[in-house]
This record gives structure tokens, sequence and C-alpha cells, in this order.
């Protein structure tokens, strides 16, 4: 247990021990079990979180920013990385990503979107390539 899940968990348990002092009840184990779980689920809360507002502040600049290239292109849309990444930021208040790599590895897992580097304006840029598909899907 860390930080406030130590905060929470370990008055708990010193009780749970002084109860359980000569191991006849299992109130100890019992309670380290019920706090891990505790613990862990609220990681997977934090991290599906994470997940759903890359999610929705990706659909959300794609129906903003890239509506005429969804417009002309066939399966993919091309979104420059740095200024995607400038928009999440802006809009995430928790800061919950320090650098475009999280975003990038994020969107790659879980939903296949691959980066390639083009030539754009005289200089290369790295761009997501996601499909058309993504849109419908979500």
């Amino acid at each position: 247990f860390r930080n406030r899940d130590a905060d929470r968990w370990l008055p708990i348990l010193a009780i749970a021990k002084s109860f359980d002092d000569n191991g006849s009840t299992n109130y100890l184990d019992t309670l380290i079990e019920l706090g891990k779980a505790d613990v862990e689920q609220k990681k997977e809360a934090g991290k599906t979180k994470k997940e759903v507002m890359v999610t929705e502040i990706l659909v959300d600049y794609l129906k903003d920013k890239c509506s005429k290239e969804f417009k002309k292109s066939e399966n993919f849309i091309n979104v420059p990385v740095k200024d995607f990444f400038t928009v999440l930021t802006g809009l995430d208040a928790h800061n919950r990503y320090s650098w475009q790599g999280e975003v990038t590895k994020l969107l790659k897992e879980q939903y296949k979107i691959e980066t390639v580097r083009k030539r754009h304006k005289k200089e290369f840029v790295t761009f997501y390539s996601v499909p058309k598909s993504f849109i419908i899907a979500v």
C-alpha cells in the first residue's frame, strides 16, 4: 500500500491485527486481500478514464479539424501528432499525459492507429493514420 491507499488501509489493518493476535481468526489476511483488490480496482478505473478521455478528444478533433479531409480520403485521415498532443494537453486539467509517446502507445495498442512520417510544407511531420472506421466504431 502506498500514498493515499496506505493512509486508508494501514489503520484498518492495525485494528485487524490487534483482533487477530493469536492467529485463530483471519481478519488480517482477509483485509489485506480486500485492500489489494480495492487498490487494483482503482488502478483499472483510472486507466479506463485516461483511455476514454483520449478517445473522446480524438473523435472531437477529427470532427472539428478534419471534416474536409474526412470527405476526401478513402480509408485514413492523417492527424498531426504534435497538434493533437497540444489539444489533448490543453483540455486535460489533470495532466495525465506528460509526453506524446504515452498517447501514441495507447492509440497503437487500443485502436491499431499507426504513426506515419510524411513531408508536409517542406518538412517531415509525424501523423497518426486514423482509419475512417475508428469514428464509426467509437
